[in-house]
C-alpha cells in the first residue's frame, strides 16, 4: 500500500509542474493586464479606462482594488510558485543524492 502511494505520488509531481508550466504565461498576464490602461480623452484632461474594461476608470475605485489583486497574483505566480518549485525539486534531487551515497 506504501508503495501504490509513492508511486501515485510519483506521477503527480510532473503532472503539477506540467500544469503549472501551461497555466503560467496566462495567469501572468491577467495580473499585468490590470495596468493596460486607455486614454479615452483629449490629452490635456486625460481620462483612462481600463483597455479590457471601458467600464472601469483606472485607478479609481474597484480598480485600485483590482491592481492589488493583480499584483498578488502575478507575485505568487511568477515568484512564489517557481521558487517553491525550485526547491522542492532541489531537496528531491539532494535526497536522491544523498540516498545513493548510503547504498
Amino acid at each position: 500500500k506504501i508503495r501504490k502511494i509513492k508511486n501515485i505520488k510519483g506521477g503527480l509531481v510532473p503532472l503539477v509542474l506540467i500544469t503549472f508550466f501551461a497555466l503560467q504565461t496566462s495567469a501572468a498576464f491577467a495580473g499585468i493586464e490590470m495596468f493596460d490602461c486607455i486614454n479615452l480623452n483629449d490629452d490635456e484632461n486625460p481620462i483612462y479606462f481600463l483597455r479590457t474594461d471601458l467600464d472601469m476608470k483606472c485607478w479609481e475605485g474597484s480598480h485600485n482594488t483590482a491592481v492589488g489583486l493583480g499584483v498578488a497574483l502575478s507575485l505568487i505566480w511568477m515568484v512564489v510558485f517557481p521558487l517553491s518549485i525550485f526547491m522542492i525539486l532541489k531537496k528531491k534531487n539532494t535526497q536522491e543524492a544523498l540516498d545513493s551515497e548510503m547504498t
